[in-house]
């Protein structure tokens, strides 16, 4: 007997909203605001008229075709995939590069999908495209895409009597060695009349090959989870089917879900694609053993990174505040990796950062500190500095409500001023190179806390005159610790308020936090000649110009 994926059954109300964010961000969260493009859609089975009925059920599908799957094949889906349940927390891993997202043909095969369920609010289409892996497309309009599945809703729920049933399958066609398909949504795209719809907001198409999708943020752009059943020898897809910088959007990729199989089996490349987990959970966390990066431990389940596991990111600070000074945003410069260990609820447990301290523009003698806001000193269990190979423990500021951590107390320390023409530490171009100095952060908590209360990484870095504790220096619209001197905002170039902190009149930030390791300006090259488009993107508070970091140079002014 087939068994019922319940945890799929339960239907979304999914709505479309804004999501605003005040401030400068370097990734633009708000939903694009994008025209409608007409689309020619074809169909796998034919004309639409005359080969779906009025709920978009293709007319040949065949009840002696549709595929029955194991109790234990479902338990491992319902494990993998749960509803509502955000994966990013559950399995973070399986969301791939689009590489592990698509089917990849070694030999000539036929290939087949099947429908399985879905949990969603819409009345999706689906449909896929051919193309080849070593030439993938940059933009949609390059694809062609076949509709499938006009209406996936299942049956009972916006399809008819006759609607789409766990098991339902369609034959796609027979493929070549070398060929790849790449599968597509619309969102909410089913029409009675068309099939789909033929005029289509572009931020409503998702497909898995994640460039072409039309979120900015490059960490919100997959919508694909591919996983590889080695029992039934087919591969699970589950689609997400809203714009994931969207608000409401729940990121379970659970919203439509199908198997995809080839005839032979080994026609397709699988060696890429993440395995379905068995539905194993040792330390009874809710996640399973496959999933889980401490499968004997329930108080942790995950590692996160920001930026991406091997990358690393830059804070960089300009240190005459509230003075503009001369704006080379150089004065002291750092990379950094957060790694940061949660639980199955997504909750932080451990707080890991390395750090180097890259460069030195400044004549000022500067401190560098962390704080953590939500964290409150009497939740840690562990606090660690280290720095080269020496190691110790490090107690928060004291007279902080929320834990802060002086990690250099003089930057000057690591970071020396030279002799004559070549005096400061890697800003000038024509001198010498030297090398950064390392360290690194470890926190245990003893409560893990929820990413709403104490954020996100890189948290609240900032910097501060060793002679004048209150002189801190923030990202623009983080907040000063209870220790900063407020007497200072209003003042000199200054336009700090509520909400509003560390910015000039014009927007112009004391402090940036850059996704990736950053090529900074030279010594007294101000910025916004080093980097054309910044000054419209600080202006506009991030609206405009988000790439500015990486594009529109003048290369003679930034340092090498």
């Amino acid at each position: 007997m087939k068994k019922t994926f319940n945890a799929l059954s339960m239907q979304l109300s999914k709505t479309y909203s804004l999501l605003s964010l005040s401030g400068l961000a370097l990734f633009s969260l708000l939903t694009p605001a994008l025209a409608a493009d007409v689309y020619n859609w074809e169909f796998l089975a034919g004309n639409y008229k005359d080969n779906y009925d009025a709920q978009g059920i293709p007319k040949n599908l065949d009840p002696a075709q549709r595929k029955e799957y194991p109790n234990e094949f479902w338990t491992r889906l319902s494990a993998s995939l749960p509803e509502q349940l955000d994966i990013r927390k559950t399995s973070p891993s399986s969301i791939t590069s689009d590489k592990s997202a698509n089917l990849h043909m070694l030999e000539e095969g036929d290939v087949f999908v099947t429908f399985l369920h879905e949990g969603a609010g819409y009345r999706n289409s689906f449909g896929y495209f051919v193309y080849d892996k070593n030439q993938p497309p940059t933009k949609f309009a390059e694809i062609k895409s076949t509709i499938v599945f006009p209406n996936t809703s299942f049956n009972g729920s916006g399809g008819n009597a006759r609607g789409l049933k766990s098991g339902d399958t369609l034959y796609l066609g027979r493929f070549k060695a070398g060929q790849s398909l790449g599968f597509v949504i619309a969102s909410d795209g089913f029409d009675s009349t068309d099939g789909v719809q033929k005029n289509l907001d572009s931020s409503r198409i998702f497909t898995t090959l994640s460039q072409l999708n039309p979120e900015s943020d490059p960490s919100l752009k997959a919508h694909t989870v591919l996983l590889y059943d080695e029992a039934t020898q087919q591969s699970v897809l589950g689609l997400e089917d809203m714009l994931r910088s969207n608000g409401s959007c729940d990121h379970d990729f659970n919203d439509v879900i199908f198997t995809l199989s080839a005839n032979p089996p080994e026609a397709v490349d699988i060696s890429s694609i993440k395995p379905l987990p068995e539905a194993i959970d040792s330390d009874k966390d809710g996640v399973l053993d496959a999933n889980d990066s401490f499968p004997k431990d329930p108080s942790r389940a995950f590692y996160q990174y920001y930026p991406e596991q091997g990358q690393r990111s830059s804070l960089v600070f300009e240190d005459n505040w509230p003075a503009q000074g001369d704006y080379d945003m150089n004065d002291l410069v750092l990379n950094y990796a957060f790694e940061n260990t949660t639980n199955s609820q997504g909750q932080v447990k451990d707080i890991s950062v390395n750090f180097e301290l890259a460069a030195r523009g400044a004549d000022l003698h500067n401190a560098f500190a962390l704080e953590i806001p939500g964290l409150a000193p009497d939740n840690l269990d562990k606090a660690e500095l280290i720095i080269g190979n020496q190691s110790q423990v490090i107690l928060p500021e004291s007279g902080q409500r929320n834990a802060v951590f002086n990690l250099i107390a003089d930057a000057s320390r690591f970071l020396p001023q030279g002799q004559g023409k070549c005096r400061f530490y890697n800003t000038q171009i024509g001198c010498e190179t030297h090398p950064g100095q390392q360290f690194q952060l470890k926190l245990s908590l003893k409560t893990p806390l929820a990413k709403t209360l104490i954020g996100l990484p890189p948290y609240n870095p900032f910097i501060y005159r060793t002679d004048q504790r209150g002189y801190e220096i923030h990202l623009p619209n983080y907040t000063p610790t209870d220790r900063a001197s407020k007497s200072l905002f209003k003042t000199r170039d200054d336009n700090s308020g509520p909400n509003n902190y560390y910015k000039t009149k014009n927007n112009l930030p004391w402090a940036l936090n850059i996704p990736s390791q950053w090529a900074y300006p030279s010594e007294q090259s101000e910025i916004s000649s080093a980097y054309l488009d910044f000054k419209t993107w600080a202006e506009s508070s991030g609206q405009n110009k988000p790439d500015w970091y990486r594009q529109n140079t003048q290369t003679d002014l930034i340092w090498k």
